[in-house]
């Protein structure tokens, strides 16, 4: 699932957005089996220079695949970019857990536009990869502090925490 992801995001195999977008969907299913009501997908955003690098905000064109695969199915989804990040931080790999915790404080803030959107909508947090688990933290802890209830993290695939 690495290869197809690196795929997917750095080398720009778009059309892997179906298959991982449908991974990430049955994901999702999983993470809001039991609510009753509408969920909202939030992706973790993306920087404004990696989205120009790889041409794509891979992370909300999965979660909107994962969105309409779910939809499909009958799940009461929806997508909405209501994160963006906030400051500045180191990139991710190869940092151990306490680091990466450390370099997600103040990463993300939500938009205010969608303020009113997220407060009291029942959210998942959707990510490609989960590596510490700090990333999709960060996102839950300012979603939930405009007044989301978020139920859970969804993610195409997980890799070994380092340290």
């Amino acid at each position: 699932m690495r290869a197809l992801l690196l795929a997917y995001k750095e080398h720009g195999q778009h059309a892997l957005a179906g298959p991982l977008g449908s991974a990430l969907a049955h994901a999702v299913a999983g993470a809001s089996a039991g609510l009753s009501g509408p969920v909202l997908l939030v992706p973790v955003p993306s920087g404004t220079l990696t989205v120009l690098r790889r041409g794509d905000d891979v992370v909300g064109a999965l979660a909107g695949t994962a969105a309409r695969t779910a939809r499909a199915g009958g799940l009461p989804v929806r997508r909405a970019s209501a994160l963006r990040q906030a400051g500045r931080r180191r990139d991710q790999v190869g940092l151990g857990r306490l680091e990466r915790r450390a370099n997600m404080v103040g990463a993300f803030e939500v938009r205010p536009r969608l303020r009113a959107t997220v407060r009291g909508a029942q959210v998942v947090v959707v990510d490609d990869i989960v590596t510490s688990g700090a990333t999709l933290a960060a996102a839950a802890r300012v979603l939930a502090s405009a007044g989301a209830h978020v139920v859970a993290g969804a993610v195409v695939a997980a890799t070994p925490a380092r340290g």
